[in-house]
């Protein structure tokens, strides 16, 4: 693993905006202890949508998996707008997921800077 330090300002930026997603998750009662099973990632519909919910394909899929990518020097695996399908997706949750939101679309903007 490389160090933060020979990262790129914007990976940086998009390593603290995972970490802002994964709190407010966190704080929203989003964050679920045990991944799906083995058979979920194996999906091939986007973002394994029919093997599990959105909130936790970023948790168990997006959020590592970019970590991993941007560790290796490697562009995110995932950089298709994600808000509008987050919107869709998480517009069904009891939870008030503005701020969710508001922090998927950032990171859509720091996808389109590399």
């Amino acid at each position: 693993m490389m160090s933060s330090m020979s990262m790129s300002p914007v990976a940086l930026q998009i390593l603290k905006q995972l970490n802002k997603i994964e709190t407010i998750m966190l704080d929203l009662g989003l964050v679920v202890e045990q991944p799906p099973h083995d058979r979920a990632f194996d999906s091939e519909l986007p973002f394994c949508c029919d093997q599990m919910q959105f909130h936790e394909w970023v948790q168990f899929v997006l959020i590592p998996g970019t970590r991993y990518s941007l560790s290796m020097r490697q562009p995110p695996p995932y950089r298709s707008p994600l808000s509008v399908v987050a919107e869709t997706e998480m517009a069904g949750l009891s939870q008030d997921t503005n701020e969710l939101l508001l922090a998927i679309r950032e990171l859509d903007e720091l996808f389109r800077q590399l």
